[in-house]
């Protein structure tokens, strides 16, 4: 068993050269995976560059290609707000974050093959309690695409507002509608400010569960693999070199 490999080893002495190897393995692959991560995110912005503006070509002659009619069923003033959060929207899913994403992937399979391998019934343990973590992170993409949605439409309002104004700024001096454009456009970006607010809770909230999750998930592995090996140390033939109590412990210092 697994006690029993331990006091092998601890009978065979301590192995310098060997705890070197392993020291200059774990230091290699440190580096190949440092190397690894800067060459992969400097490709993943390249081509973010890229493809952004591309999409922003495409976008803008999309716009340019609609007919009147088009301009009559949608608010042109909200063109300007909603392009500049549609590309920072993009920017954002075809960055780095897009290959962290599938690291992330390989790390949760990988791991769970090895844990598979290496002790099946940990394994099962903690993977019984991952479809929590599981469901809160739903929980928080649903909050954070349902509030983002809203804020979108709130600051595209707001930006309507501001186009407007500073398209008709002569007329607004004449006048003297500067208070009222303001008082408009503050009140577009108070509907913003909130829904905002409310998206910090939720999603605080919803990031709280996953975290505890994540905890209960370790906490669960730790339990379960310490029981495993308490029972593993009481049924080893190993005899432990250390057979002392606290009390004696404390009164040799």
């Amino acid at each position: 068993g697994t006690m029993d490999s331990v006091g092998a080893a601890m009978a065979g002495g301590f192995n310098s050269d060997e705890m070197l190897h392993q020291s200059k393995m774990i230091m290699g692959v440190g580096c190949v995976y440092a190397a690894s991560t800067a060459a992969y995110t400097a490709l993943a912005d390249i081509a973010k560059a890229h493809q952004t503006a591309e999409y922003k070509k495409r976008y803008l002659g999309s716009i340019l290609r609609q007919d009147v009619g088009w301009f009559d069923t949608s608010n042109p003033q909200e063109l300007s707000t909603r392009f500049g959060e549609a590309m920072l929207a993009i920017e954002e899913g075809v960055s780095f974050k897009a290959v962290m994403m599938l690291e992330a992937v390989y790390t949760l399979v990988f791991s769970y093959a090895l844990g598979f391998y290496y002790g099946w019934d940990i394994c099962l343990v903690v993977f019984a309690v991952s479809p929590i973590a599981g469901l809160s992170g739903a929980i928080a993409i649903f909050i954070a695409l349902t509030a983002g949605q809203k804020m979108s439409d709130a600051y595209a309002a707001a930006g309507a507002i501001a186009s407007e104004a500073l398209s008709s700024i002569r007329t607004v001096a004449a006048f003297g509608l500067e208070r009222v454009a303001a008082e408009r456009y503050e009140r577009k970006l108070k509907k913003a400010e909130k829904i905002g607010i409310a998206l910090v809770w939720q999603a605080g909230f919803a990031m709280s569960w996953m975290i505890a999750a994540i905890c209960i998930m370790m906490v669960s592995g730790l339990l379960y693999g310490g029981l495993d090996v308490s029972s593993e140390q009481q049924a080893s033939a190993f005899e432990y070199a250390v057979d002392m109590t606290w009390g004696q412990i404390f009164d040799s210092m």
